[in-house]
């Protein structure tokens, strides 16, 4: 990794900011995305045709079609805005009181999933790692609401 995009990492994310989405998320939603937003360069389980990296930075990168998004928590802000200006895709993202979740929740374009358990995502060594706020998992844009209702755990918003 060069010294460049080190430097963007050491600022804008923390060593849990690389926890993964768990494989029965994406065994539930059926689909193939067109781009992975905020990929980890160590994993590759999102079923997505396209993935960006911190070496990609996918805030400064177009998107594309119909994305995940999994966004770094200690930074949400940036990804969360720009996920709604896209216009198309999912995400998962912890319930929170922060101005960009309030944004998400009064976006009439957006439909909400929250689990009704603490979610365990998975660290790059396998371990699972649970965060202390409940999850919520988003949508925007055609079809991608009808893929929440589709999920095994409950009531979209």
């Amino acid at each position: 990794m060069s010294k460049q995009i080190r430097s963007r990492l050491d600022k804008r994310y923390t060593p849990n900011d690389d926890i993964w989405t768990p494989n029965w998320a994406f065994e539930q939603f059926g689909i193939t995305f067109d781009l992975d937003v905020c990929s980890s360069p160590l994993k590759t389980n999102v079923p997505a045709l396209r993935k960006l990296t911190i070496e990609e930075d996918g805030l400064t990168t177009p998107w594309e079609g119909r994305v995940w998004m999994n966004p770094p928590y200690s930074n949400p802000t940036p990804w969360i805005q720009k996920w709604r200006d896209h216009g198309n895709g999912l995400g998962i993202v912890p319930l929170t009181k922060g101005y960009w979740f309030m944004n998400l929740w009064h976006d009439e374009r957006v439909s909400m999933s929250m689990l009704d358990k603490h979610m365990k995502f998975v660290k790059p060594d396998g371990s699972l790692f649970g965060i202390f706020m409940p999850t919520v998992f988003i949508a925007i844009g055609e079809g991608n609401r009808e893929i929440l209702e589709r999920l095994e755990f409950g009531y979209v918003r």
